[in-house]
């Protein structure tokens, strides 16, 4: 861990950008935050130092706006992960980037969570390619509609 949060984007291939985000969140993302309060702040803002770096690209796909989104709700930044995921024009957005934005609504409050999980579980039950490209499916599918699901629940308690 001490290499990886002393290498800055100015460090590594442009290319590798997305990929250093994405992994440093994903570590974040199985660390105990109330174990090691230190660690994970340090690890999830360089996480996010490489997401910036990414988003001063001229364009950035779908994936990475979804990998950059992750790491702004890991650190419970909803509204940073929507300004993100908001760059992606709705036509271009799938149902990882659709997770992701339902999940950042849903911290900043926003009922459109609803209606965004309905959507993205929609489309992952039409993702035939994507669904077939998994090591297993039902283990995905199962964490993807729990998560939503959950979220959908809870969204509806708080309406009633």
């Amino acid at each position: 861990v001490p290499d990886m949060i002393m290498v800055s984007p100015q460090m590594i291939e442009k290319r590798q950008w997305i990929n250093a985000c994405e992994a440093l969140t994903n570590i974040v993302t199985y660390s105990e935050k109330n174990i090691n309060n230190q660690l994970f702040d340090i690890l999830i803002d360089k996480a996010i130092e490489f997401g910036r770096a990414q988003l001063t690209q001229n364009r950035i796909s779908s994936y990475d706006a979804r990998a950059i989104a992750k790491a702004y709700i890991t650190r419970g930044d909803g509204k940073m992960a929507l300004e993100v995921i908001n760059s992606i024009p709705e036509e271009k957005k799938d149902h990882w980037i659709l997770y992701r934005q339902a999940e950042a609504e849903n911290m900043i409050g926003d009922i459109k969570a609803v209606a965004t999980a309905v959507r993205a579980i929609e489309l992952l039950e039409k993702d035939k390619k994507n669904i077939n490209n998994l090591i297993d499916e039902s283990i995905m599918q199962t964490i993807v509609y729990k998560d939503l699901r959950d979220m959908l629940a809870n969204s509806q308690k708080e309406i009633s």
